[in-house]
């Protein structure tokens, strides 16, 4: 079964509280350049596909691609990165981490 798509509304969630920079802590890396190029990517927290590292057979579709599940990172932290759990904090519009516990 191919997975859903991500809501429009969804990344407009996802970028407006980015702040133009990846979601890795301490990385300065902007989303978009200075020719509104966007230079990211939008990673899944548990994983989209059934054969992914992360994949969670107790989520639904929508909780796949929901904004709780989806996390924007530049290239250079985004991939490849060990195993990590990403959270997102809403009251302050920042990204935390926790390793992940497989």
């Amino acid at each position: 079964m191919a997975r859903k798509a991500i809501r429009k509304d969804t990344y407009r969630t996802l970028f407006a509280k980015t702040g133009n920079q990846c979601a890795f802590p301490e990385c300065q890396h902007p989303l978009v350049d200075e020719d509104n190029d966007f230079i990211a990517q939008i990673c899944h927290i548990e994983a989209a596909s059934f054969d992914g590292q992360r994949y969670n057979k107790n989520m639904t579709d929508d909780e796949r691609r929901a904004a709780k599940n989806l996390i924007v990172m530049c290239y250079v932290s985004g991939y490849p990165r060990p195993l990590l759990q990403f959270s997102f904090t809403e009251n302050f519009g920042f990204f935390a981490f926790t390793a992940y516990n497989s």
